[in-house]
């Protein structure tokens, strides 16, 4: 599945990853995506060099647990 995405991101004109926000990060499978699409590019001559990239997160403020709140 991994070789696919690499395949399908060099041959979009760009490239827009979203992620949801877990224990304030992204999700683990949008970071190994970026990881191997990292070391794919530098071993391949930065085959994404000249790539539109735009990165989407969504979080959530949570409100601060007071002792009032009980």
């Amino acid at each position: 599945m991994g070789n696919a995405l690499i395949e399908k991101m060099e041959q979009a004109d760009g490239i827009l990853l979203g992620s949801p926000t877990y224990v304030a990060d992204i999700s683990p499978e949008i970071k190994a995506l970026m990881d191997r699409a990292c070391l794919v590019s530098k071993a391949n001559g930065g085959i994404f060099r000249r790539k539109v990239g735009a990165a989407v997160v969504a979080v959530r403020r949570a409100e601060r647990f007071t002792p009032s709140m009980l």
